[in-house]
């Protein structure tokens, strides 16, 4: 299966990154980046790990979500044998601004 990393998505890893190496130095960055990427290859070979994502029940993507970090949850959709990384949230966001970022 196919991953693709969508441009919201790629966006988010970026401001993370970037937070994580001004605020904890770059071997820390690395290891963060290095972690979520893991999940690529993970998801890939089991598109259907993550649990639906409560809060997107009513888009017609079917979003699912995994947490990868316990400030980071992976939200993703499976479309044919592609699977689309939609976004990663910051899991000590409010909840509710999830659906808005996917708009």
């Amino acid at each position: 299966m196919q991953v693709i990393w969508e441009k919201q998505a790629l966006e988010q890893l970026d401001r993370m990154i970037e937070y994580g190496q001004d605020t904890f130095g770059e071997r820390v960055a690395r290891k963060f980046y290095e972690r979520i990427k893991s999940y690529d290859a993970l998801l890939a070979g089991n598109p259907h790990l993550g649990i639906r994502e409560p809060l997107l029940e009513d888009y017609p993507q079917r979003f699912r979500s995994i947490v990868a970090h316990k400030n980071c949850k992976i939200i993703y959709y499976v479309e044919n044998d592609t699977l689309h990384i939609a976004d990663l949230w910051d899991t000590r966001r409010e909840p509710r601004q999830l659906t808005q970022s996917l708009k």
